[in-house]
């Protein structure tokens, strides 16, 4: 049975146990939190991006809400830690870039030393077997597979609900030109962003997707919507679609304290960010769709 031990605790893979070494302290992890917590385990020390996370807890072919389900995957995790009396650092969140699992990790007695030498193994040979293979399908099939294309991208007004003093007029309109503007200001290679002018006839309209979709031939839409109680804190969550049929492929969300008002530019900079980085494994699984 694989056991990894760190921080005084021990977490079985097989049956998702996590518990104490000195203390009498025992939990069990539902399969995702436990997926989510061996991958940090096995990376410890090492900042892993988010989208490399939804990766390994959903795979590749789910369609899911990655942001706040990661979110609240991660939460679970801490309270099944403290549940056990586990460090309250144990997992740092590393803004805009990932988590970190901060500890020394052992696996079944032995130290992570020779996994990684073996990663860094496999790191140096799987390139150059892949070179060697790639070089003998060029020379019998002598063409070479075409990269992604470009993907036309629109941003439609955010949706505003529940307004308050913390957010400013026009949110909806705000967040949508900012966020093509820091998008525009981070170039991604194989996306190409509509203007605002193009897509003004169409706003309002109830077949908003289809029409940009037949009629500017845009691929990945982005929609999203503001919200704002005086009590609560405002929330603004931005969502990427691959239209037609408006699937959401991706998801980021950013939420503000109570009685701080919202910073347009920092928010659209900070979803803008998270997009990027996603983008080169999301550009990927879309080309693979088809």
């Amino acid at each position: 049975m694989h056991a990894y031990r760190f921080a005084n605790l021990v977490f079985t893979l097989e049956d998702g146990r996590l518990r104490n070494e000195h203390a009498e302290s025992e939990t069990s992890l539902r399969p995702q939190v436990a997926r989510l917590l061996e991958n940090l385990l096995a990376h410890a020390g090492e900042v892993i991006p988010r989208e490399r996370l939804y990766t390994a807890v959903w795979g590749e072919e789910a369609v899911v809400d990655f942001e706040s389900g990661l979110a609240a995957l991660m939460r679970e995790l801490r309270q099944s830690v403290r549940a056990v009396e586990g460090p309250d650092d144990l997992v740092e969140t590393v803004p805009r870039r990932g988590y970190r699992l901060d500890a020394e990790v052992r696996v079944d007695g032995g130290s992570r030393g020779g996994r990684r030498r073996a990663a860094m193994l496999l790191a140096v040979l799987v390139p150059v077997l892949l070179g060697a293979g790639y070089g003998l399908w060029l020379a019998l099939d002598g063409t070479a597979p075409e990269p992604p294309g470009e993907s036309s991208l629109a941003i439609l007004p955010f949706e505003n609900y529940e307004r308050s003093a913390e957010l400013p007029e026009h949110v909806g309109l705000l967040m949508a030109d900012t966020l093509l503007a820091e998008l525009l200001a981070r170039p991604v290679e194989g996306l190409e962003l509509l203007g605002r002018t193009s897509l003004r006839p169409y706003l309002g309209r109830e077949d908003v997707v289809s029409a940009l979709a037949g009629d500017l031939g845009v691929e990945l839409l982005i929609e999203g919507a503001v919200t704002g109680r005086a009590e609560q804190g405002w929330q603004a969550e931005m969502r990427l679609l691959a239209v037609p049929p408006g699937r959401v492929v991706w998801s980021s969300t950013v939420t503000g304290e109570p009685g701080r008002p919202l910073d347009v530019r920092a928010v659209a900079g900070s979803m803008a960010e998270d997009l990027v980085e996603a983008w080169p494994s999301l550009r990927a699984r879309l080309a693979r769709e088809g």
